[in-house]
């Protein structure tokens, strides 16, 4: 059991979720509880008379009393898991990412950047296939790494918000539309390939995307 006591207040949600996430494996899934108290009147008494360890309290979220219990923890995207034939099968053609990439670039300042770029990076199915393979039987071993290495959305938030530093696109002036749309750019951007690369091999790239500007994501575009 983990708990935190906080009368100020603030949330404790965020430090709650960064300490067991970094317990690693150790965790499983999460119960929530939480309690609140206070005055109880009936009548003529009135419950803040009582010794304050006999005195009311109410549980919210319990094991015991609540449907809403036993969340798992999220641990993002298990590629140990990766169906490579099904994400090979659908791995685009060159000339289909080429496409693609004039679409998204046809008002850039640089038309032909995405193209030319793409251009150098895609590889065909059977590249593909081996290194999605090589990524799917490491995947624990690499995992630890990027842990190690990439801090969670949460804790870059909190850090920037202690510097005084933006959080949100509209602090920088843009919109959510805007990022939306530079993400793809950065995808097309370089011919080296990043995480979003490996995004789109693994077909999870229109995911990550829903999960940050759709419905219930941290920068949701309303629409």
């Amino acid at each position: 059991t983990v708990s935190l006591y906080l009368n100020s207040g603030e949330s404790g949600f965020e430090k709650i979720y960064d300490y067991c996430m970094g317990l690693g494996e150790d965790v499983i899934g999460v119960s929530p509880e939480t309690m609140v108290s206070g005055t109880v009147k009936y009548g003529a008494k009135a419950s803040d008379t009582m010794d304050w360890q006999n005195q009311p309290r109410v549980y919210l979220c319990s094991e015991q009393y609540s449907k809403v219990s036993s969340f798992t923890v999220a641990r993002g995207r298990d590629l140990s898991k990766l169906d490579v034939d099904q994400c090979v099968e659908a791995w685009p053609s060159l000339e289909e990412e080429q496409e693609r990439a004039k679409i998204i670039y046809a008002d850039f300042p640089v038309p032909t950047l995405g193209y030319e770029e793409i251009t150098k990076k895609w590889q065909p199915k059977e590249e593909v296939r081996v290194q999605l393979q090589k990524v799917k039987d490491n995947w624990p071993e690499l995992k630890k790494k990027l842990q190690a290495q990439v801090w969670s959305f949460e804790k870059m938030r909190d850090m920037f918000r202690r510097a005084g530093a933006p959080t949100t696109p509209e602090e920088i002036g843009a919109t959510r539309e805007d990022l939306r749309k530079i993400t793809d750019y950065v995808q097309l951007m370089r011919w080296r390939i990043n995480l979003l690369d490996l995004a789109k091999r693994g077909c999870f790239y229109d995911e990550l995307m829903d999960k940050v500007f759709g419905k219930g994501g941290v920068w949701e575009i309303k629409k």
